[in-house]
């Protein structure tokens, strides 16, 4: 492998992605080593890797067993291109536990999902409660082992759009402006939360509950909160699972 980093995703491993620096010696962000959760949701699987390296006005990645990918950019495209291939291998290759369309948040290592459809208000919630004490794991994939009751995040930072700026005050914006993993996208940013708070929560939590969102075009106030029958819930939350198919 050289000089190039070695970048990991999906069943991710224990320990840092890479070295520092790419083959052409351009200094890699700090990120680029930290896109993977350090525990795996299943210790017995074998981690996914890719292997990057620099060439004159692109990028090459390659994957054992899969065609080598050509990627035109920065390291923060490289990095984002990555942790999105990080995903899509959990999908295609984990088949031992479930994945949900969520953001997921803690505290006292006691983790909530929070389900919904695009656009629902999931990152805004999570926000919201990450705001008020709590842990922000992830946003957009929640790993579930349905026999432990475990969950984790995706090996992935959690993306915000711009009108959250105003929800989470300027300081706290500034402050993730300011982390190391901080990347413009052009919907918001990304960024992780523990690099912000200080605070790195467990790679796995305890799941003790889930709080599923409607979308109600046009409707911007009178919201309300309700209980949902065990049926219910089970049927929305395999409509928040890219690996369930409702007949």
């Amino acid at each position: 492998m050289g000089d190039a980093p070695e970048v990991r995703g999906g069943r991710p491993p224990r320990r840092d992605c890479g070295p520092r620096t790419p083959s052409n010696g351009a200094r890699w962000p700090r990120y680029a080593r930290r896109c993977a959760p350090e525990v795996c949701p299943s210790p017995s699987s074998r981690p996914t890797s890719w292997t990057v390296a620099a060439g004159d006005s692109h990028w090459t990645v390659d994957r054992a067993g899969h065609p080598t990918e050509t990627i035109r950019g920065d390291c923060n495209r490289v990095v984002t291109v990555l942790e999105f291939r990080g995903v899509q291998a959990i999908l295609e290759e984990a088949p031992d536990v479930l994945t949900l369309h969520a953001a997921l948040v803690s505290r006292d290592d006691r983790g909530l999902l929070i389900l919904g459809p695009g656009q629902s208000g999931k990152s805004t919630l999570a926000s919201a409660l990450w705001r008020h004490g709590f842990d922000f794991l992830g946003d957009d994939l929640a790993i579930v082992d349905p026999d432990s009751r475990l969950g984790s995040a995706a090996p992935r930072r959690v993306s915000l759009r711009t009108p959250s700026r105003a929800l989470l005050g300027e300081s706290l914006w500034s402050r993730i402006v300011a982390s190391p993993s901080h990347a413009l996208t052009p919907e918001g940013c990304v960024f992780h939360p523990h690099e912000v708070d200080g605070h790195r929560p467990r790679a796995s939590v305890s799941l003790v509950g889930c709080v599923f969102l409607s979308r109600r075009p046009g409707r911007h106030t009178g919201g309300g909160v309700l209980a949902v029958p065990p049926g219910d819930a089970v049927l929305a939350t395999a409509l928040c699972s890219p690996e369930v198919i409702i007949r």
